[in-house]
């Protein structure tokens, strides 16, 4: 998995992760997440479209960049979320903390996390 990031416009940073690349940990894609945030990153889009599955070095990587964005005030979107992914987010009762946009959806989001959710 190797991320491809980009620095977007306000506070918007968008993440592509793939299975074509292995990671070589999860301090790569920590590293990665926090490079972004630390440009000043407020709204962090991931896109997992290339993922067969979230391992637990994935989940552990977006549970931290979420703790940031939410004490910024704002927030993690995992985009293209396969229908296993979401079943892994669900299981784990994960789904709760992130934005949701499952594959196949390309207007609005699927589900939001609500503004209560535990951080």
């Amino acid at each position: 998995m190797e991320p491809a990031g980009t620095a977007g416009y306000d506070g918007v940073a968008v993440v592509t992760l793939s299975d074509e690349v292995p990671l070589r940990g999860l301090a790569d894609l920590t590293w990665r997440l926090g490079d972004l945030l630390g440009a000043g990153a407020t709204c962090l889009v991931v896109d997992i479209s290339g993922l067969e599955r979230l391992s637990s070095a994935t989940l552990a990587a977006l549970l931290r960049a979420q703790r940031t964005c939410r004490a910024r005030g704002g927030r993690v979107v995992v985009r293209g979320a396969n229908r296993r992914c979401c079943e892994v987010l669900a299981r784990t009762g994960l789904s709760g903390f992130f934005d949701i946009e499952p594959a196949g959806r390309t207007s609005g989001w699927w589900r939001t996390a609500p503004t209560g959710s535990p951080s």
